[in-house]
């Protein structure tokens, strides 16, 4: 039988194998819309998770942003950067964190997590002017953390003995996770990301992606985050076809899709964009070095 979401709470509290390092996000976020904050402020907040800053200098060294000499410090690697890739970067480094994290309950998902979860970040992105969402950082958080559910679930149940089998659609694994446990992944990363002081505008898409609040045109956010968790694994392959992705989806998920407003013309090069743009960045994290 199911847990209830009071139990949900509960297992949250109770997981200790999860980085908390996307803490710092909201407070970053904050920092960086700040017109009064200065680079010392985000310097000392960055510093705050080890993990995150060493990632950041290791992507400063990246072949996409060394000029010169290598890069030691934060400071100089923030003024390398600018405030908008590092939020970007700190966002990803973030998720890493939490997705450098081997599965053992969702069978055959040992790997790949958090490369959709970029993915997802992408699509997302790129959605966010067409749906009416101003800040594309904020959109990206979205889909960086859609499924990061997964780890509370994985984490917790792994020692029950217990396998979700991912099923053909994220959709289809989120039944499977209700029918199981009386909650999917993304009621679970919502609770997670409520408890890290995300806001609303960040949780409210996460918590009722694929639901019936997705269907609803008021719900973009919701709706677009179904379609970037349907089409983010996809996205990787190398056959990644986009009118087969729409046209499934559009299958699929009919209500949500026409919850989106969107011509088909716009949701091709909303795809095309991510594509680019995944392109990029899984680039930059594959060729940051390894020494650090």
């Amino acid at each position: 039988m199911g847990l209830s979401m009071t139990s949900l709470k509960n297992v949250i509290e109770s997981v200790k194998g999860i980085s908390s390092s996307p803490q710092i996000l909201p407070k970053l976020t904050a920092i960086l819309n700040d017109s009064e904050s200065d680079l010392d402020e985000a310097v000392k907040l960055i510093k705050m998770d080890i993990s995150i800053n060493g990632q950041v200098l290791k992507f400063s060294n990246s072949s996409f942003y060394r000029r010169g000499a290598k890069v030691d410090s934060l400071e100089v690697a923030i003024q390398r950067l600018g405030f908008n890739h590092v939020h970007q970067l700190v966002m990803i480094a973030a998720a890493k964190s939490v997705f450098n994290y081997r599965m053992k309950v969702y069978k055959d998902q040992d790997e790949g997590l958090f490369e959709t979860s970029i993915a997802c970040g992408e699509i997302m992105s790129a959605l966010a002017s067409p749906i009416g969402i101003g800040d594309r950082d904020a959109a990206y958080t979205i889909g960086l953390f859609h499924a990061i559910g997964k780890i509370i679930i994985d984490n917790y149940f792994a020692d029950k003995g217990m396998l979700i089998f991912n099923q053909q659609t994220v959709h289809s694994t989120m039944e499977k996770e209700r029918q199981l446990l009386g909650f999917d992944h993304a009621e679970a990363g919502a609770e997670l990301l409520t408890k890290w002081k995300f806001s609303d505008y960040v949780v409210f898409p996460i918590r009722h992606q694929f639901s019936e609040r997705a269907k609803h045109p008021k719900n973009k956010s919701s709706s677009a985050l179904s379609l970037a968790a349907f089409a983010a694994e996809a996205m990787l392959s190398e056959t990644f076809d986009k009118d087969e992705t729409l046209n499934s989806f559009a299958e699929l998920h009919p209500e949500i899709h026409e919850a989106l407003q969107l011509d088909r013309e716009t949701l091709e090069f909303t795809l095309t964009e991510a594509k680019n743009n995944l392109k990029r960045s899984l680039e930059l994290i594959q060729n940051a070095p390894s020494d650090r």
